[in-house]
């Protein structure tokens, strides 16, 4: 079969078709899901550099992610590696830094290839929880219950009217939690939790009045997707690295071990595992690991396995499902790619004829079906509530103030939930020269704040998601003051943002595209003026300089016009990065080691022989700070190349570097905290 598109060539042998998924030496060919794609992709875009695991965890098409799926889809693409014998690629790990492609690297554009093409679907997704502050939670419970009782939940005859009457944290603490699922009578909700050192899932049964817990575990065995088949009875899929099996335990006998009912797939990509009835459970699953997540119904009596059609089209297929005993109703969420999904509620016995479906712009993980409401989160942060009277939709209602909100599960009028992030980002400054200086803390909180940038000496701007939408935000350095600058309505995820003062204008990079703001006053307008596709957005005189790609894939730098509006395409050809200072513009190359000064009137000047092996690099003045292969801050004199390391300098996930002080950032371990609502109707 003929492949075209952009390949790349690793070593001069090794070649690897992103667009096709495949990996192809010698005539022998690999395939790869999708997920492996992305990761393989950005370590071949920048080869020798150590890409941070959070810029690879980026790449995740969805929300719901931790580091342990990056880990397993790095030892994934190692496997596949070995399996070619291409030994002579190796991808290392940095610890606590990131990872590497130590390799030779061609980006070329294919025409023929003798490859195979067959669509993969993706591995196991990664799992992160998100929590916001305990103070933040109240006050959003409240405000839902205010605006539920005042001007959304009118009672009518036809309408199902769930409100929130109280809600009771259960767990707070620094374990990932996923997977609720909470039993009819509400004393008991289950879920999947592991610490933070990629230890296996675990299964973790809690008692919503005592707060006493039980823990299920198998050794080297990951237990998730757990229900209740009855108030006493769970069932739950555990997998490992070689085999995956769905099982059924007993938890009214202390004694009582795990039952083998159905064989799944370890590497299938959905999730999802509900109880239907009695003696039918449905789940996800894959019939191979190349083949994407199919929808079973499986008889608990008789073993019996039957394949739902309709629901595994291509890509991921159904990847989260939620039943009701006593509904006829199922919600499944089904996804082709991972950057967009569809919710159906699908009528049993009816063929199982979808009689609703909503979509959404990014792939939700998590689906709830309490029998009366569908629940799913929205673009805004918060949660939308769906509503039916039997099989017809009545409403929907979107309820803000969930900050963060990761997982959750409905069932008899009750909702139980997980907020927060895993790790919190504070905000560092520290004197460059002063390597054992205590570093200034500029942010402190259960917050991620990211993508500090000076805006002059004692001023600046940064993401944070403390409100649990991430804003633009000031700090004065001198007397810690904070003040939002922005009202986003709708969650996005910031990538990277740049300010001209004297313009008045904020670029913001979110998924992939750049919106450019009217400044005014310390606020950012509700709107943005334009928007454009392009990535790394940056100001540079008269310019808004931003990166993207020709037709043929080659990365340049466009800038526009700010003046008249009008863009100038390829300003900067082969460019991987820039950066202003003092006026002056400086950039990096692809593939080519050392730092460049723009000039205007004559040809670009070479500046400093900086190793093409760099992560972080940043110019103040006639000062160049970088962080070679090894991760050590290194400080350039650029008026006699002169190079000093900077041992034990706090100067670590730098974010920016002026007036001789460098911005970094510090990652903690934060809390999550799981929550049962009660509801009434």
């Amino acid at each position: 079969m003929v492949s075209s598109g952009v390949y790349y060539t690793i070593n001069n042998r090794l070649q690897f078709f992103y667009k096709s998924g495949c990996l192809v030496l010698d005539q022998q060919e690999v395939k790869l899901d999708p997920l492996e794609s992305l990761v393989l992709e950005e370590l071949t875009k920048h080869p020798k550099e150590i890409i941070a695991t959070d810029t690879l965890l980026d790449l995740w098409p969805t929300s719901a992610t931790s580091p342990n799926s990056l880990t397993r889809v790095i030892s994934t693409l190692r496997k596949k590696l070995r399996t070619l014998d291409a030994f002579h690629v190796e991808i290392k790990n940095y610890p606590k830094k990131g990872y590497a492609l130590i390799a030779e690297v061609d980006h070329l554009s294919a025409q023929t290839s003798k490859v195979q093409l067959e669509n993969r679907h993706n591995k196991p997704t990664r799992l992160a929880t998100k929590t916001p502050l305990i103070g933040i939670l109240f006050i959003a419970v409240v405000l839902l219950i205010n605006y539920a009782v005042t001007s959304i939940f009118e009672k009518t005859e036809d309408s199902v009217s769930p409100v929130l009457d109280k809600a009771i944290q259960l767990v707070d603490d620094q374990y990932e939690k996923v997977d609720l699922s909470v039993n009819d009578t509400h004393t008991q909700v289950v879920y999947a939790t592991r610490d933070n050192e990629q230890a296996n899932w675990q299964l973790k049964v809690l008692d919503t009045y005592s707060l006493e817990s039980r823990v299920i575990s198998e050794a080297n065995v990951n237990l998730r997707s757990p229900d209740w088949l009855n108030n006493d009875t769970l069932i739950y899929r555990a997998y490992g690295d070689s085999s995956c099996a769905i099982k059924k335990l007993d938890l009214s006998h202390s004694d009582a071990q795990p039952i083998a009912m159905f064989p799944c797939n370890e590497l299938t990509t959905g999730k999802g595992l509900s109880v239907l009835s009695a003696d039918t459970i449905l789940f996800t699953d894959a019939a191979r690991d190349i083949a994407p997540a199919s929808l079973y119904k499986g008889n608990i009596q008789t073993g019996k396995v039957t394949k739902i059609p309709g629901f595994d089209n291509s890509g991921v297929g159904a990847y989260n499902i939620q039943s009701k005993t006593g509904s006829n109703l199922v919600a499944v969420l089904t996804s082709t790619d991972w950057s967009t999904s569809n919710i159906h509620l699908v009528d049993t016995q009816d063929n199982w004829r979808s009689v609703w479906q909503t979509n959404t712009p990014k792939a939700k993980h998590s689906v709830s079906w309490d029998g009366q409401s569908l629940f799913h989160a929205n673009e805004s942060g918060g949660v939308t509530a769906h509503l039916f009277n039997a099989s017809r939709y009545v409403k929907s209602i979107e309820m803000s103030g969930f900050s963060k909100l990761y997982n959750f599960v409905g069932n008899n009028g009750s909702v139980a939930f997980i907020q927060g992030d895993m790790y919190r980002t504070d905000v560092l400054m520290s004197p460059i020269n002063e390597s054992k200086s205590t570093a200034t803390l500029l942010v402190d909180s259960r917050a991620s704040n990211k993508l500090a940038q000076f805006i002059d000496e004692n001023t600046v701007l940064y993401v944070s998601d403390v409100t649990g939408i991430e804003q633009l935000w000031l700090v004065d350095i001198n007397t810690q003051t904070k003040k939002q600058v922005s009202m986003f309505a709708k969650a996005q995820k910031i990538d990277h943002i740049a300010y001209s003062v004297q313009k008045g204008l904020v670029a913001i990079e979110a998924d992939k595209a750049i919106n450019l703001y009217t400044l005014a006053g310390s606020k950012v307008s509700g709107d943005a003026y334009q928007q454009f596709a392009g990535t790394k957005p940056l100001f540079f005189e008269d310019n808004l300089l931003f990166s993207t790609r020709d037709d043929s894939d080659n990365y340049r730098i466009d800038a526009l016009n700010l003046e008249n509006k009008t863009l100038k395409k390829s300003f900067l050809i082969g460019a991987h990065a820039v950066k202003v200072s003092k006026g002056r513009l400086y950039y990096t190359k692809y593939y080519q080691p050392g730092l460049w000064q723009y000039y205007k009137q004559k040809d670009d000047d070479l500046i400093s022989s900086m190793s093409q092996d760099v992560s972080y690099w940043f110019v103040d003045g006639q000062q160049l700070l970088f962080k070679d292969q090894d991760d050590m801050p290194t400080l350039v004199d650029l008026t006699n190349n002169q190079f000093i390391q900077l041992n034990g300098s706090t100067c670590q996930f730098i974010t920016d570097y002026q007036f001789g002080h460098c911005l970094g950032q510090a990652y903690k371990p934060n809390n999550t905290q799981l929550m049962l609502a009660e509801t009434n109707h």
